[in-house]
This record gives C-alpha cells, sequence and structure tokens, in this order.
C-alpha cells in the first residue's frame, strides 16, 4: 500500500497545526472540553493567528477538524480498497487494521490514528497475516464502487 509521510506539526503551517491540534484535543477531550486557548497553546499559535483563520471561532474550528478526520478517513478507505482488489477481503483488512491501532493506542487517542498506522504500514502491508475475527465486515459487498458509494450493507 502507497502511504504519505505523517503530518509532522514542527513543519505545518500555522493553519494546519491549529486545525490539527484542535482535532485531537476535541477527539480526546470532547468539543465543550476543549478551549481555544489550549488549541493556541498546544499548536504554537497565536490567539490572533487562531481567529484569523476560524473567525467564527471555535464552531468553524470544530468544523474543520471534523473535516479533516473525514478526508483522512476517505483516503486511507480509497487506499485500501485500491490495494486490495477483492472487496470482501479488502474491508476486513481495514477494520483489523483500524481495531489494531485502536488497541495499540490504548484506545485513549484515536486521533492520527490513520497516519501513524499508516506511516508503520510502510514497511508491512496491513493486508498480510491471518485473518481476523472482522473476515466478516465485508460480507455482501459485491464492488469497491458499492463500498464506497452507498447502495450495500454499509448504508
Amino acid at each position: 500500500m502507497k502511504t504519505k509521510a505523517p503530518h509532522d506539526l514542527a513543519t505545518a503551517g500555522t493553519r494546519e497545526r491549529i486545525v490539527r491540534t484542535a482535532s485531537r484535543l476535541m477527539q480526546r477531550q470532547g468539543y465543550e472540553g476543549t478551549g481555544i486557548k489550549q488549541i493556541s497553546r498546544e499548536a504554537g499559535a497565536t490567539l490572533g493567528s487562531v481567529y484569523h483563520f476560524f473567525p467564527g471561532g471555535k464552531q468553524e474550528l470544530g468544523a474543520a477538524a471534523v473535516r479533516l478526520g473525514d478526508e483522512e478517513f476517505t483516503e486511507l478507505l480509497r487506499e485500501t480498497l485500491d490495494a486490495e482488489p477483492e472487496p470482501e477481503k479488502a474491508l476486513p483488512a481495514l477494520a483489523a487494521f483500524l481495531a489494531q491501532g485502536l488497541r495499540d493506542s490504548g484506545w485513549l487517542d484515536a486521533h492520527g490514528l490513520v497516519w501513524s498506522m499508516r506511516r508503520e504500514a510502510g514497511a508491512s502491508s496491513m493486508h498480510g497475516g491471518a485473518p481476523s475475527d472482522a473476515e466478516s465486515a465485508g460480507a455482501g459487498v459485491t464492488s469497491k464502487s458499492e463500498a464506497v458509494a452507498g447502495g450495500g450493507p454499509l448504508d
């Protein structure tokens, strides 16, 4: 599977650092438990920068954080389906891959899971190994387009 390099917050642009930090904190602490000042501090950005990029404040930033997670997961799903031509094998492999990442993280922090797992998968394919209890995840899916676009058991 082709993987991209994980995002490094030290070299990311200010807006990207803010969004990635907000996403991580909101996933860990919840939307209500995460403040703009904490996001600003942990992203290494001024409050002025946060409001420059997100004039709608926390609500606009929260929406951007959710979109980021959606984009990353969609990319991982597409890469998984592209790497495995048989959907009945690709979906269980994806499920097992994600489940192992959550177990490895101690279930504490799912943020960055996709990128950290993709980095690790660069050395060894996530599609190898013995079948797992996630094998039934793709049952009934007959095509990649059905799995991604809907109209199948994923609806």
